[in-house]
């Protein structure tokens, strides 16, 4: 059971986190997290999120570390607490990763 709101596309990565984590509030951040990842990608790339990840895969391998930095930064600007941009950051990054995208963590720092 997935909270409500949640897109489609989101449903078989969270069903791994609840898999993985087996907490509803893990399942709930991580929701919340890829909300907050969905109205940004959307807006950057002014279109729905699974194209975003067709750009996303078909363009330069870096790009993907430039989208996560610059998610980053809206996260900030939008006022949030480290703890959650933490949270937020590991749920984008996993969706990408469960849809595909490589990310190496060594890049990533």
């Amino acid at each position: 059971m997935h909270p409500k709101n949640v897109d489609s596309l989101f449903s078989p990565y969270l069903d791994s986190i609840r898999v993985l984590s087996n907490s509803d509030g893990t399942v709930k951040s991580y929701t919340s997290g890829l909300n907050h990842f969905k109205a940004f990608v959307e807006s950057k790339f002014q279109c729905k999120i699974n194209e975003a990840i067709v750009r996303i895969k078909n363009g330069d391998p870096d790009d993907v570390y430039r989208l996560l930095n610059e998610f980053v930064v809206y996260m900030y600007k939008l006022g949030k607490k480290p703890a959650t941009i933490k949270v937020t950051f590991a749920s984008a990054k996993g969706f990408l990763r469960h849809n595909g995208i490589k990310i190496y963590n060594e890049d990533v720092k």
